[in-house]
């Protein structure tokens, strides 16, 4: 599916129209999968080139060769090489600025870095050469944007699920040959019970998470509660009444009713659960994939529990002034204060999920917490393409719910250690003297090394910037990164050094926020979700969602392509004759799946005055995920096998003259329904 684009270029109007066929040649899934979403991206790529900001101040329109030329680039290929050009200009046009000094005025290029040559051969080269010359932040922005924009392409490539399986398997190769100092594990174990505090009469209470399991054809709760099975290993060290909240003074016994959904599963008789996890991979960009694991059912049900007794014990430890799980701001915020200090680096870690070695938890958890970790852990790894089993080196791999909070504890615990390595005046590879008084009152040193504020070292108190964790994404103190590199590195952990800004950079990133020189600069990518034809609900979301961003952007070509496709095209469900797209426009950006505009018409959705409440209703739909109900007989599209639901929405109530309905411009509500609703704000 294409729609043709109308773009204005200095020499006239450019018309241009991308087919299936001629990107056939770049679909590396051999099925035509990807050849839909690759001509959607190709034209909105080119609407892109036409909302430079240039266009926008000076009215100076690029020639139509620019566009030409770049589209011909792009369908020369190969595609992944295509963008992962683009986006290595990206990196270094961010990463090879110097860093301005405070007060020092963005301007006559001091923070644009070294001349980049390859960019002559993008069609934002003019637009290079002005942010070369001025260091005007908004035109970064839009470069970077620009090229970026396609690195999140939704595309299927089995090759890349191979390539990722090597570097899984290099990872469990590069574990099994770990040794670890006993020195600073026996000092990380310190710092990680004084971060943690574990409450003592916090009840265990296992429950189900939202992914996929290891077993076959059970998904959603209620299968996940009829499947749960017996599990020797869950029983003996999970199930023992160690958490203090049933069975005590009763032997100490398990209570199967008191934890359990059916207790009657509860013995080996009824079957045993699966004691390996389900290896599968997921595309993380377009040239490459991520490993992910699916975990047992009673496994993961268990680790949930696990996980929340976890969390609990880090919201009242020390590390909840490093860690908030529930949040991610923090991390942007210090990337921002750095990116035009310097303060603050910020650290990247290659495959830090699968880098966690089991030894190395279980020296530096203390035992009350290891007990519970290994107690909830999977040792092997089912691989479905080979049919083969392998036991792993890693604690637990992305799609545990233990990966992400361990994580977090580990990283938190190194840069303690820097810390406190530093206050000493040591430097990376020297040891913290087992004497310390540093270690003596965990929360008290947290509270003294390390700042409250951003920005703000109290002299000769606290020494070093607010330091924050979430998962992987480390930002950090510049004076402690050089130490905590080396502490990741002994570990275990493969430090991305071309992804980590530190220092003299004026480039910082975090937790999905980019910053330049004090900068938001966070990329627009193109992140719609693959389809074949007639488009399904989470490509109609992620279209409407992306559509939204280019106009927050002004991106106002890129914008309007995308919404003339989502209307022009054939939604799962929905019978093209039988009724316009049935997409909603709204002025009330709370009202999520709808498209935003200032004065939204909905002239192409059906009307009707509900009598006798005399209330004007418009039809349209909205995606809602992992929800399915019954159609009413007055529904008009099947669209419950979709996860769609009606979405009936009022615009106001008393009598309109007709006529006047499809032209009013009020802020529209929306409520859930299956039937005809009113609205009354």
């Amino acid at each position: 599916m294409a729609r043709g684009v109308v773009l204005d270029a200095s020499d006239g109007k450019l018309r241009f129209q991308t087919l299936a066929c001629e990107v056939v040649h770049l679909d590396t899934s051999g099925s035509g999968e990807n050849s839909d979403i690759i001509s959607l991206l190709l034209d909105s790529w080119t609407c892109l080139v036409a909302d430079s900001p240039l266009i926008l101040a000076t009215g100076e329109k690029k020639p139509s060769r620019v566009y030409k030329t770049f589209r011909r680039n792009f369908l020369t290929g190969p595609l992944r090489d295509f963008i992962a050009n683009y986006a290595k200009l990206a990196h270094r046009l961010v990463s090879s600025g110097s860093h301005l000094l405070p007060g020092e005025p963005l301007c006559k290029g001091a923070h644009t870095g070294a001349f980049i040559p390859e960019m002559r051969n993008t069609p934002v080269f003019k637009e290079y050469l002005e942010w070369y010359k001025s260091g005007d932040t908004e035109l970064l922005s839009y470069l970077y944007s620009f090229l970026v924009y396609g690195k999140k392409l939704s595309f299927l490539d089995e090759e890349l699920d191979s390539t990722a399986f090597r570097g899984w398997e290099s990872v469990e190769k590069r574990l099994a040959g770990l040794t670890f100092d006993d020195d600073v594990t026996n000092v990380l174990r310190r710092i990680i019970a004084g971060l943690v505090d574990l409450p003592d009469d916090a009840p265990f209470r296992p429950k189900f998470g939202p992914g996929a399991v290891s077993e076959k054809n059970i998904r959603g709760r209620i299968a996940k509660s009829n499947g749960l099975r017996f599990d020797p290993k869950i029983d003996r060290m999970l199930f023992r009444g160690q958490f203090n909240n049933y069975g005590l003074n009763d032997e100490l016994g398990f209570h199967p009713e008191k934890i359990l959904p059916d207790p009657s599963t509860w013995n080996s008789a009824t079957g045993r659960s699966i004691q390996y996890s389900t290896l599968r991979f997921v595309p993380k960009d377009v040239t490459k994939s991520r490993s992910i694991c699916m975990e047992p059912n009673i496994y993961m049900f268990a680790q949930q529990g696990v996980a929340d007794w976890l969390r609990l014990g880090m919201e009242r430890g020390a590390i909840r002034a490093f860690v908030n799980i529930e949040d991610q701001s923090r991390n942007r915020d210090l990337a921002l204060y750095g990116s035009y200090t310097g303060a603050v680096d910020t650290i990247d870690l290659s495959s830090a999920s699968d880098s966690v070695h089991v030894d190395l938890v279980r020296r530096i958890f203390p035992r009350r917490i290891l007990y519970y970790l290994l107690g909830s852990r999977t040792a092997d790894v089912y691989r479905s393409s080979t049919g083969e089993t392998i036991r792993v080196q890693k604690f637990a791999p992305m799609g545990s719910a233990l990966c992400f909070p361990v994580q977090c504890i580990v990283f938190t615990s190194i840069v303690v250690y820097a810390a406190i390595l530093k206050a000493h005046g040591l430097a990376a590879g020297d040891g913290v003297p087992s004497d310390s008084p540093w270690l003596e009152n965990i929360p008290h040193t947290v509270s003294s090394l390390f700042s409250r504020r951003v920005g703000y070292i109290q002299p000769g108190r606290r020494l070093f910037q607010p330091a924050a964790v979430y998962g992987d994404d480390i930002c950090v103190d510049s004076s402690l990164t050089d130490i905590v590199t080396h502490l990741l590195s002994t570990l275990g952990f493969e430090v991305n050094i071309s992804k980590s800004f530190r220092g003299a950079q004026s480039f910082r990133e975090s937790c999905g926020g980019f910053y330049y020189g004090g900068v938001d600069v966070t990329p627009h990518y193109f992140r719609v979700k693959r389809y074949r034809g007639k488009i399904g609900p989470g490509s109609v979301a992620s279209m409407i969602a992306s559509a939204n961003h280019a106009g927050d952007r002004y991106f106002l070509y890129t914008r309007r392509h995308l919404i003339h496709t989502l209307m022009d095209c054939e939604l799962l469900g929905v019978r093209k004759n039988e009724s316009p797209n049935p997409i909603l426009f709204s002025s009330n950006r709370e009202i999520q799946g709808a498209l935003y505009s200032l004065r939204p018409r909905n002239t192409h959705l059906r009307w009707r005055n509900s009598s006798p409440l005399q209330v004007n209703e418009v039809l349209c739909i909205r995606e809602v995920a992992g929800r399915r109900l019954r159609p009413s007989r007055r529904e008009i599209f099947a669209l419950e096998r979709y996860l769609y639901l009606q979405w009936w929405v009022t615009r106001g109530v008393g009598e309109v003259p007709a006529g006047e309905a499809a032209s009013r411009t009020d802020e529209v509500g929306s409520r859930l329904s299956r039937e005809w609703v009113p609205w009354r704000g």
